[in-house]
């Protein structure tokens, strides 16, 4: 029986072990075919038979672990990995699987930290291709979290091959390019990405995206549907999606997609601000103006975002605290788009449809879609 038929070989490996059942290597066996498909009540009994005959504790506390990841119970996981590190244990399957329980529960830097050393040009390359590029794929994921694209990206250049060539790498890779505003690179990758893995999603996302910056609408609504249809809890599918949507001048869909956007990421400026525009296209000035706020909230910074709310202030009438956010905006970028039409709108040279042109402006400009988000994303 060939591993290329999983069922089989896990019956096999059944049938090997109700023989022999203190086996340490057909345990060990079982239990990662178990975990492969999912099956994790029978997991935690192999699991503690394991465990039970004493055999390479440490082996048997990282596999206990995994059914803890695969639970959703990061805590507990750590629990069980962080003394095998104290204690000397150092492997890659370890660090990646304590860098993954950190990351799970919001430690992000803790995650990165953990598995710096082994991404290091010169650090053992001993571990199998496998491991390796797993942890690159979970290391990527926390710079691209933490903002630290340039990082990620020279760190792209210089990667061996092997670790280049997996999916989850190249997926995470393009999602990085993307929002350093290097498209050309995005596009690249995102496409040996989804040849390699066709559901792939954060490849799914990165080259949705570029399809919205080259204004292939189309293109972009399939891709992302299918990133949707497999994560539907991720917050920046649903922002992609609503941007999409936009572009299509869909507001009411863009709207619902962005809703959901910010419900599941709260802290993403870009996906706020997204929501702003949209709201602001609906003639809802009043939920433009709270999404506005929560973005400014999150990055005071931005002059679009106080250009943005200016407009949203003086079509509602507000002159006075209109002109008081165009001068923060003005002052934090003389040149910024939104003041201009905020200007526009105070000098009564401009109504409601002033954020219609201003819709056509942003949305059909060729890039649109990198240079907002380039605009974002230090600040998020």
């Amino acid at each position: 029986m060939t591993t290329s038929d999983p069922a089989g070989r896990r019956e096999r490996l059944e049938a090997y072990l109700a023989e022999d059942p203190d086996n340490p290597a057909l345990l060990a066996e079982a239990f990662d075919a178990s975990l492969a498909a999912g099956d994790l009540p029978r997991c935690a009994v192999l699991a503690e038979r394991g465990v039970a005959n004493g055999a390479d504790a440490s082996a048997w506390a990282l596999r206990t672990a995994r059914v803890c990841l695969a639970r959703g119970d990061a805590a507990a996981a750590e629990a069980l990995l962080q003394p095998l590190q104290a204690e000397g244990h150092a492997s890659l399957a370890i660090g990646h699987d304590l860098a993954l329980a950190r990351f799970l529960q919001g430690d992000v830097e803790g995650c990165r930290r953990l598995l710096d050393p082994w991404m290091q040009a010169g650090a053992s390359t001993r571990e199998n291709t496998q491991a390796r590029a797993a942890a690159a794929a979970l290391w990527l994921r926390a710079l691209h979290r933490l903002g630290r694209l340039a990082q990620a990206l020279q760190w792209l250049e210089e990667a061996q091959p092997p670790v280049d060539a997996a999916a989850d790498v190249l997926g995470i890779a393009s999602l990085v390019a993307l929002d350093a505003g290097r498209f050309d690179v995005a596009l690249a990758l995102a496409d040996r990405c989804l040849a390699a893995s066709p559901d792939q999603a954060e490849g799914l996302v990165a080259r949705g995206s570029v399809a919205i910056a080259s204004a292939d609408t189309a293109c972009a609504e399939q891709l992302l549907a299918r990133a949707l249809a497999l994560r539907p809890a991720d917050g920046r599918v649903w922002s992609a999606a609503g941007l999409a949507r936009m572009q299509a001048r869909d507001w009411n869909g863009a709207q619902q997609r962005l809703a959901q956007a910010v419900r599941r990421m709260p802290g993403h400026v870009g996906s706020w601000h997204a929501l702003g525009w949209t709201e602001l296209f609906r003639h809802d000035l009043a939920a433009a103006r709270e999404a506005f706020g929560q973005a400014l909230a999150l990055a005071p910074a931005f002059a679009e975002s106080h250009g943005a709310l200016a407009m949203v202030l003086a079509l509602s009438g507000q002159a006075e605290e209109a002109r008081r956010s165009l001068a923060t905006a003005r002052r934090l970028d003389p040149d910024n788009v939104t003041g201009r039409y905020a200007r526009a709108v105070l000098r009564g040279e401009a109504g409601p449809a002033a954020s219609r042109e201003l819709a056509a402006a942003v949305l059909d400009r060729p890039g649109f879609f990198g240079e907002t988000l380039a605009a974002w994303l230090p600040a998020a």
